[in-house]
């Protein structure tokens, strides 16, 4: 029985993952919350959390949740101001917050694809940052 529920959760994963999302990711929070819950209340009901299926299932929640996060990261992007000493700067600091709570609030991976996105913004904002301010000091 607790092998039968712990491939129930990772089908439940399955099915969540492959719902529609809206621009930002942010219904995938909620997809991957509810995820985690289900490992939760299996794990209650005796299903050994090193299960392959929960593992699985697990990968999928830190999946939606990269997922968001690098939506929201190229949100971010878009909200630079060209030529504007600071916003791209300020946005790269965003960007770095967003990825260490990904990592340390909700255990995704660093090395996670989403998260190797994110952090090629970062160096993008910070790179845009440095083309702004020379051209400040040419002026």
């Amino acid at each position: 029985m607790r092998q039968a529920l712990g491939i129930a959760v990772w089908r439940f994963a399955q099915a969540e993952a492959q719902k529609e999302d809206d621009l930002l990711g942010g219904e995938s929070l909620q997809r991957a919350a509810r995820i985690e819950y289900a490992i939760k209340a299996a794990e209650a009901q005796g299903v050994d959390p090193r299960h392959q299926s929960l593992s699985k299932a697990l990968q999928i929640a830190f999946d939606l949740r990269a997922l968001r996060a690098m939506r929201y990261c190229q949100h971010l992007m878009s909200s630079i101001e060209p030529d504007v000493l600071g916003s791209a700067g300020k946005v790269a600091n965003l960007i770095d917050q967003v990825i260490q709570d990904a990592s340390e609030l909700y255990g995704v991976p660093k090395d996670h694809k989403h998260m190797e996105e994110a952090r090629r913004l970062v160096l993008k904002a910070r790179t845009e940052e440095a083309q702004a301010k020379r051209r400040a000091a040419q002026s």
